[in-house]
């Protein structure tokens, strides 16, 4: 078969299986199929991978970095009390929620890159949609606040991608 045909393929598997999640597989167990699949039919070899990673380690070591500090601002219970302050101080309006998830969000993003804002903003946010038990329609609205704004307002500064 031809490479880019068996490419495109793996691709559109891995893209089935991270929407589907058959067998509740997760996410991380999908990419990895289609990582293996690439290495088994030698459509990526052992050098490529090692020529990406030379060429973006530090934006790989500085995602990583984010990913654990998020991991970690997780586990203290920072985005459960985040939430909460946020929601004590709109006093049941929902348009200040509206507007204190946007303020967050840009500071949030003075401090880290658009991923980074994302990775920290969007279990802040999801927390306060569990918190307050808001039906999908409700919390949509404050989902794409969130990403937008986690990209948007680190467009400006030095450390924006």
């Amino acid at each position: 078969m031809v490479p880019s045909i068996l490419s495109v393929l793996i691709f559109c598997l891995t893209i089935i299986l991270v929407i589907v999640r058959p067998k509740r597989l997760s996410i991380g167990t999908s990419a990895l199929v289609g990582a293996v699949l690439v290495f088994v039919f030698n459509l990526v070899s052992v050098h490529d991978l090692y020529e990406v990673v030379r060429i973006v380690w530090n934006a790989l070591a500085t995602f990583i970095g984010i990913i654990v500090i998020s991991l970690v601002l997780d586990e203290i219970g920072f985005f459960e009390w985040a939430a909460l302050s946020i929601i004590s101080a709109a006093k049941k309006s929902v348009m200040s929620l509206f507007f204190l998830v946007i303020l967050l969000g840009a500071l949030v993003a003075i401090f880290f890159s658009n991923d980074g804002s994302a990775l920290i903003l969007t279990p802040i946010i999801l927390a306060k949609i569990k918190l307050l038990k808001l039906p999908r329609e409700r919390a949509l609205p404050f989902v794409m606040a969130g990403g937008f704004i986690a990209d948007s307002a680190s467009i400006p500064l030095v450390i924006s991608n």
